[in-house]
C-alpha cells in the first residue's frame, strides 16, 4: 500500500529545475562515472569525497541500530590462500 503525505513539490513554480540523482551526485563530487565505467564498463560508478563518507555513514548508522538490538558484529578470518 502506497501512502502520499502532503503535496509533491512544484519545483517548476519555485523556478528550481529538477535533476537527475547521477547528475547532481557529480556535480558534488560524489559519484565518478567516468572512472568506474573504464573500469567495469557500463553503468558502473565510483563513490568519491562526500559520496563514500555519505556510504560509511548510513553502513554505521545501520550497524549502530543493530547493535543496539543486540547483534555483535564479527569479522572472521581470511585464508591466506585462493581456494581452488
Amino acid at each position: 500500500m502506497v501512502k502520499e503525505v502532503g503535496r509533491p513539490r512544484d519545483f517548476a513554480a519555485e523556478g528550481v529545475e529538477a535533476r537527475d540523482h547521477l547528475d547532481i551526485g557529480q556535480t558534488l563530487g560524489a559519484i565518478d562515472m567516468e572512472r568506474g565505467v573504464k573500469v567495469k564498463r557500463a553503468r558502473f560508478y565510483f563513490l568519491t569525497g562526500v559520496g563514500a563518507r555519505l556510504e560509511l555513514a548510513i553502513l554505521n548508522a545501520a550497524m549502530d541500530r543493530a547493535m543496539a538490538a543486540g547483534f555483535t558484529p564479527m569479522i572472521t578470518p581470511r585464508s591466506s590462500s585462493p581456494r581452488s
